[in-house]
């Protein structure tokens, strides 16, 4: 163990060396060399030393100037430059020569489980002498105060005394990589847990990281370590194409995985047939729900069809807390949440929202209204909502019934606003050139955009929230007076056409009966049912013709499902089983079944 005071090398940690001490990042590495992983040799410099370094200049922690600009400048203080300097030679000295090595912060608020910070900070590669060192940790220590990270702080919410700022710093052997990139234990972007995602570039992984380079992409099976997709990857050596070239890299990703005891982002390299451990952090977005019955992706699945991107998903949360109210119970960012990288709502909060007004059903409008799945929920909804008091109940009656009968104020109060104040302001961003913009204008120029369509989407809201209760109310008032299926015919919302069902029977009995001209087939659907029928139709030519065709009907029919808005559950195209049960009626019965 070294004596000296600030410098902690990553393969002699105790217990006495915290994540307080050292920053998440060099506390992670530490953990891996504990393990026994391939970790370039590296040492610490601590954060008591940017504690230092930061009194040495003259300045409070309450009201720092402009920090990038005066730390690079100050002396770190003599001792503690000798003790620096002094771990650089005893770190040369394991190699017998003055090595290159690369300066990387590690800060108090990076790479924790709710934020990565990734790229916020500077890092230093391919420093070579003594003077060069000594400016590169002063650097990044400045870095801390940079306009992107004071950015990011205040996006993620980080409301924490500027001590957070806190820095420690790697010193770490430069690997000069033949290739490099990073790798995610579970699909960052779906949430899939069986699959390695590889990303790789030719040489270091600087401008990969950055984003200037469109790198290589591997998903490889996390059981059987094949390699199932790849994307691009003729930038990168011809046998990297084959699964076992990344063998080594995946048994070390998943003792990674298992020393953190949860999925891991890994940045790597790979230098003369070695693997190597640069840096391991959480995955911070990822799908955190097991139990997705109480969420649909009715409504917001028309709105967000397909897998959502994190910068598509952070950004449309973010427009809606910033229309949100702190004494709003109902919050629009909390109705909303991603799963296996797709947009889905609590039917929970949803189904309370509707609860306690007068006259409306929140059934009718979650159910009919917007089409979600509630086949044996709504007695869990109900019983899950809370209970609430007569005068709350009378308030949520009274708002909502004073909007309903009042449409012709209603509507009027919504013109204005949208005309007199969100279409002048749109106007005004658009006369604006922001070609001279630096990043800090650009992003309160994205700001303000993003507060003009927080309100117009309220708006959309709440005009919607009352028109669905006005659904509700009518068609359940309709239902007692011609019952409910006149009543869907005539205000129909999710409720398919049934000349569309029609059509869709009409079509599998003409495929019955041609069914019934070949008594192999015959004999098939007399014999199984269910999966099993399904499986051996998928096995031969004939019965994948036939399913074809089913499929086929099922598009020609409006494509519909067994509960049709309820965009979680798969087309009638993507599953045709519930389609065979009605056509093996036909077949078998020779009678009718819908």
């Amino acid at each position: 163990m070294s004596p000296n005071h600030h410098i902690v090398w990553l393969n002699e940690t105790n217990s006495t060396h915290t994540q307080a001490t050292m920053g998440s990042k060099a506390a992670n590495l530490a953990r891996l060399c504990d393990a026994g992983l391939p970790v370039p040799a590296a040492f610490c410099i601590t954060v008591d030393a940017w504690v230092d370094h930061f009194a040495n200049t003259n300045q409070t922690v309450a009201s720092p100037p402009d920090m990038t600009g005066l730390l690079p400048t100050a002396s770190p203080g003599s001792d503690l430059e000798r003790e620096i300097l002094e771990a650089y030679r005893m770190l040369c000295a394991r190699f017998g020569e003055k090595i290159e090595v690369v300066v990387r912060s590690s800060a108090l608020s990076e790479d924790m489980a709710n934020a990565s910070f990734a790229g916020q900070y500077e890092s230093y590669l391919n420093i070579q002498n003594e003077g060069d060192l000594l400016t590169a940790v002063k650097r990044c220590w400045a870095s801390g105060w940079s306009e992107q990270v004071s950015a990011y702080t205040e996006r993620c919410r980080a409301s924490q005394p500027d001590t957070s700022r806190g820095m420690a710093i790697i010193v770490q052997q430069m690997i000069q990589a033949e290739l490099a990139g990073v790798l995610f234990t579970l699909d960052p972007v779906s949430g899939a847990t069986d699959c390695i995602v590889i990303e790789a570039v030719p040489g270091l992984a600087a401008d990969f990281v950055s984003g200037t380079v469109n790198p290589a992409r591997l998903v490889i099976d996390k059981y059987d370590h094949q390699i199932v997709r790849s994307d691009h990857v003729s930038i990168i050596p011809a046998h990297f194409s084959q699964s076992n070239a990344w063998a080594q890299l995946v048994e070390l990703a998943l003792q990674v995985e298992k020393t953190f005891q949860s999925p891991q982002d890994i940045e790597w390299a790979f230098q003369d047939g070695q693997f190597w451990i640069l840096q391991t952090r959480p995955i911070t977005v990822r799908p955190s729900h097991s139990d997705i019955s109480n969420y649909t992706r009715a409504n917001i699945g028309e709105v967000m069809p397909g897998v959502v991107t994190p910068l598509t998903w952070s950004t449309f949360i973010r427009a809606l807390q910033m229309g949100e109210r702190d004494d709003q119970q109902v919050r629009p960012s909390e109705i909303s949440t991603l799963i296996n990288g797709r947009a889905y709502m609590d039917m929970q909060i949803m189904w309370d929202n509707y609860s306690h007004i007068l006259g409306i059903n929140p059934a009718t409008v979650l159910g009919r209204g917007l089409g979600c799945d509630l086949r044996g929920r709504e007695a869990a909804l109900s019983a899950a909502s809370p209970p609430v008091g007569i005068a709350t109940t009378l308030r949520k009656t009274t708002y909502v019934w004073l909007e309903m009968l009042t449409p012709g104020l209603t509507r009027p109060r919504i013109k204005a606003q949208l005309q007199h104040q969100l279409e002048p302001a749109l106007k005004v961003m658009g006369q604006e050139k922001i070609n001279g913009h630096d990043s800090l204008e650009v992003w309160h120029d994205i700001e303000r955009l993003l507060q003009l369509a927080s309100r117009a989407f309220l708006m959309h809201m709440h005009a919607s929230f009352i028109a669905l209760c006005a659904y509700a109310y009518m068609r359940d008032s309709l239902v007692k007076v011609v019952g409910k299926e006149v009543a869907d015919s005539l205000v129909s919302t999710t409720f398919h056409s049934p000349m569309s069902a029609a059509a869709l029977h009409s079509a599998l009995r003409a495929l019955a009966s041609e069914v019934k001209a070949s008594p192999e087939t015959v004999r098939l659907f007399s014999n199984l049912s269910g999966d099993q029928l399904f499986g051996a139709l998928s096995k031969n030519q004939r019965g994948q013709l036939l399913l074809d065709q089913v499929i086929q009907a099922a598009r020609l029919a409006g494509d519909r499902a067994v509960q049709e808005f309820e965009l979680r559950a798969p087309r009638w195209s993507e599953d045709p089983r519930p389609l065979l049960v009605t056509l093996r009626a036909l077949i078998v019965g020779g009678g009718d079944s819908s």
